[in-house]
């Protein structure tokens, strides 16, 4: 019979998840993730798929932090490829580079370190091919009568490449120094 018993059978399994298998603070938080979810499934019993699971899990919550990451990182982006907003947007690019270092670390995500500075890494490479596609074909769009030249258009693209290059790498390299360091802490 599924209805009441079924649903209140998922929650007192899900309670149970997160009232007996939680030894530390990330295990809390995943199994009041569960808790919310649904999820019927528990990765932290002894049973033979235990560590599937758990790896399957790793790899899922993974994929959801750097999904919100790089949600979160091309947000501070959009300001800091300005030319007039790239001194003050770097403030918030280190600040989230060592936020979202520190997260990582916390989050004990240590085997998709270099996973996640080459995906990272990519990513970063992707957008700027494309970037460079458009500034090509809006530099065809020009038309000498509008009054802008190409020269303007040329170190206007120029220096927006080179704040977006800029910015990934310090983004890249205080994510990997704030990680490291924490781990070897």
């Amino acid at each position: 019979m599924v209805g009441r018993n079924f649903i209140s059978n998922m929650w007192v399994n899900n309670f149970w998840i997160y009232k007996t298998t939680c030894a530390t603070t990330r295990r809390k938080i995943w199994s009041i993730c569960l808790v919310f979810i649904g999820n019927n499934c528990n990765p932290f019993d002894n049973n033979h798929y235990s560590l599937q699971n758990f790896i399957l899990m790793d790899v899922i919550y993974y994929a959801i932090f750097a999904l919100a990451s790089w949600f979160f990182l091309m947000q501070i982006f959009k300001f800091s490829t300005y030319h007039k907003y790239f001194k003050f947007a770097v403030f918030f690019i280190l600040s989230y580079s060592v936020l979202n270092g520190y997260l990582f670390y916390f989050f004990h995500f240590q085997a998709f370190f270099f996973w996640h500075l080459l995906v990272f890494l990519v990513l970063f490479f992707n957008n700027f091919q494309k970037q460079k596609k458009i500034g090509a074909a809006f530099e065809n769009l020009i038309d000498v009568e509008s009054g802008l030249s190409r020269d303007f258009f040329e170190t206007s693209l120029l220096k927006t490449l080179k704040y977006y290059v800029l910015s990934a790498l310090i983004y890249l390299i205080v994510f990997a120094g704030t990680y490291i360091y924490y781990s070897n802490r």
